[in-house]
């Protein structure tokens, strides 16, 4: 009950935390408030870091980077300089953080603040920070261009997931390590990284930040996209995109839009193609993503530069 005070407000996470996941927005929103003001109350920092670490990832599921962002940032700050428990709950809160930047593409910032949250992180061993943290590390060695430094992240993720019985872990990685494959032209190990990894995140009723869109369809159409089964990405694409937009999830919706037009454009369909990239950057305009565009790589900035051509009038990603 509420006059439990801390204990009833770590159970209001908790159970906002589940309301995200399935993708019940404005009740989790409820709970997460109530949790606040028992947090503040009781003067609790390491209560209040998780609320507002699930408090972002419902803000960036909804479509609303920046303002995940701008929450994270201001919760770091009351975190900055705490020690103990608190220390450990704000790493919670640089994982988000870290991805947000990211996001962002403020990489050197995403960089700086996992190297100083990661031993922490590892240590608690939660599943969808720790995820979210291994996904954002491979990401920026991948992108500076070091791909066996990014597979090794990711290994790490894998073995550290099997020590701890963490199976969407393991899941998380080997759909992190199929994108970079597709991404890289290496189809036969793509495919060997889903066999098997994919099919309980695309089963599970939840969806966690982590997994929400790589682990969730997206990876697959993406490989069957860059393999010339678009026959087999939109078996995938249609269901993904009215269940995304259903659900009111933004950041997945953009994702899915997004191999939407690479699909159309292997297909020749370039006027379909056109308009799914519009409607993806519209997304990514409206909340301030960046890299969930960038980094679908050369393929998507050249329908970006031939629909720049056609349509100079393009939302200004």
């Amino acid at each position: 009950s509420p006059e439990d005070g801390f204990p009833y407000a770590i159970a209001l996470n908790a159970m906002a935390y589940w309301l995200v996941a399935k993708s019940q927005f404005d009740e989790a929103k409820a709970l997460l408030l109530r949790a606040r003001s028992l947090h503040e109350q009781s003067k609790s920092l390491f209560g209040q870091a998780y609320q507002e670490a699930i408090t972002s990832t419902a803000l960036s599921a909804m479509g609303r980077a920046d303002d995940a962002y701008k929450s994270l940032r201001s919760a770091a700050s009351e975190l900055d300089g705490s020690s103990g428990g608190v220390m450990a709950a704000g790493s919670v809160v640089d994982a988000y953080l870290a991805d947000s930047l990211y996001e962002l593409n403020q990489t050197d910032d995403a960089a700086f603040v996992l190297e100083h949250s990661s031993a922490l992180l590892e240590e608690q061993a939660i599943v969808d920070p720790l995820a979210i943290k291994y996904c954002v590390q491979a990401r920026l060695r991948y992108e500076a261009g070091d791909q066996a430094a990014a597979e090794d992240t990711l290994d790490r993720a894998i073995c550290l997931g099997h020590r701890h019985g963490l199976d969407a872990l393991v899941q998380v990685a080997y759909t992190e390590l199929a994108r970079i494959h597709t991404l890289n032209g290496e189809y036969e190990r793509a495919t060997k990284c889903l066999a098997d990894h994919d099919q309980a995140l695309c089963e599970s009723e939840l969806l966690f930040h982590a997994s929400e869109c790589e682990g969730r369809t997206i990876t697959r159409a993406r490989l069957f996209v860059h393999t010339g089964d678009t026959a087999g990405a939109r078996k995938l694409l249609i269901p993904a995109e009215r269940e995304a937009s259903a659900l009111g999830r933004r950041r997945r919706l953009l994702k899915v839009k997004l191999i939407c037009a690479l699909a159309s454009q292997e297909d020749g369909e370039s006027s379909h193609a056109r308009r799914s990239l519009i409607d993806a950057l519209e997304l990514g305009e409206a909340g301030g993503f960046v890299r969930s565009i960038l980094d679908e790589g050369p393929r998507i900035m050249r329908l970006l530069k031939d629909a720049r051509a056609e349509l100079p009038r393009l939302p200004n990603q």
